[in-house]
C-alpha cells in the first residue's frame, strides 16, 4: 500500500510539471529600470532612465531569439512613442556559461554580457573602462527587472 502511494504521488508530480516552463532564466519578458554603473573603486551608481524609456519592454523566447521594443521621449508631443531606430526583432541570444549569457544582433554584430544579481533582475552589460566627470569605471550594465 506504502508503494502504491508512493507511485501516485510520483505520477501526480510527474504530471503536474509543465514542459513550457522556461528552460533558461533569461526566457520571459524585461521592462527597463535605469543604469547601474561599476566605479574603479568598487561602488554602484544607480541612474533612473531616461523619460519614456522605463517602458521599454525585451522578451526573449526559449528559441534562441528575442524583441526589443524601446520608447522614447517626442520632442514635440511629449508623449512617448516608439522608438523605431531601436525596436527590432532580429536579436538572438545564447547561454555561454551557467547563468551567464549573451545577446546579439545579426545584422549590427553588437554583443552584450547578461548576467542575474538575482532572480529578478537582469544585467545587460556593456562597454568597458570609461572616465565621466573625474570618475573611472569598470563598465555599466543596463538594468531590467522580470514582469
Amino acid at each position: 500500500m506504502k508503494n502504491l502511494l508512493l507511485l501516485l504521488l510520483a505520477i501526480l508530480f510527474y504530471s503536474c510539471s509543465s514542459e513550457d516552463e522556461p528552460s533558461n532564466q533569461i526566457v520571459g519578458s524585461w521592462q527597463y529600470q535605469g543604469i547601474t554603473e561599476f566605479t574603479e573603486e568598487g561602488e554602484t551608481i544607480e541612474r533612473d532612465p531616461a523619460p519614456c524609456t522605463e517602458n521599454t519592454i525585451i522578451t526573449f523566447s526559449n528559441n534562441g531569439s528575442f524583441k526589443s521594443v524601446e520608447y522614447t521621449l517626442d520632442g514635440g508631443t511629449g508623449a512617448c512613442i516608439i522608438n523605431e531606430f531601436a525596436t527590432s526583432d532580429d536579436l538572438h541570444w545564447e547561454e555561454i556559461s551557467d547563468g551567464t549569457y549573451k545577446i546579439f544582433s545579426a545584422r549590427a554584430g553588437t554583443e552584450y554580457e547578461i548576467s542575474f544579481p538575482d532572480n529578478s533582475t537582469m544585467w545587460m552589460i556593456s562597454g568597458g573602462a570609461y572616465t565621466r566627470d573625474g570618475v573611472s569605471y569598470k563598465h555599466k550594465a543596463s538594468v531590467y527587472k522580470k514582469i
